[in-house]
């Protein structure tokens, strides 16, 4: 969810957020595809449950084709809107048999990738005395 100035902004970044998860995906060794979505609103200040809820409806015609989950300018909460239309959402609340905020499993997977960088370019395998830079981590 992202306040995009135009469609063609949020279909070019839909289309590149795409392309990365099917990177992510063969890599990762997932048979899933690389599929996203972006809804066009603000998140301040349109997020509803009818919006998630519509989405929703729009995911399950898919057919189970598509999966969602929770990403920029969402949360659990209105992945649990999401659930209420259909069970292609991952994300949802522990209690619904959900993971939950997926943020921690997040930051794992970054604190690993730069645990891998640093052994293969500087062939160390701790990270004490080094100084790293991330930009973008974002609610993670």
């Amino acid at each position: 969810m992202w306040n995009y100035e135009s469609t063609d902004q949020a279909i070019e970044d839909v289309l590149r957020l795409s392309k990365g998860m099917s990177y992510k995906a063969a890599v990762a060794g997932l048979n899933l595809g690389g599929g996203k979505a972006v809804i066009m609103a603000d998140p301040k200040t349109q997020k509803s449950e009818a919006l998630f809820r519509s989405f929703g409806t729009f995911v399950e015609s898919l057919n189970g084709r598509y999966f969602t989950a929770e990403d920029v300018g969402t949360d659990v909460n209105d992945m649990e809107y999401i659930f209420m239309e259909t069970g292609n959402v991952v994300g949802v609340a522990e209690m619904h048999g959900g993971s939950g905020d997926p943020s921690p499993w997040t930051a794992k997977g970054v604190l690993e990738g730069i645990r891998a960088c640093v052994e293969v370019k500087l062939s160390k395998d701790d990270l004490r005395g080094l100084t790293v830079a991330i930009q973008g981590a974002g609610h993670v």
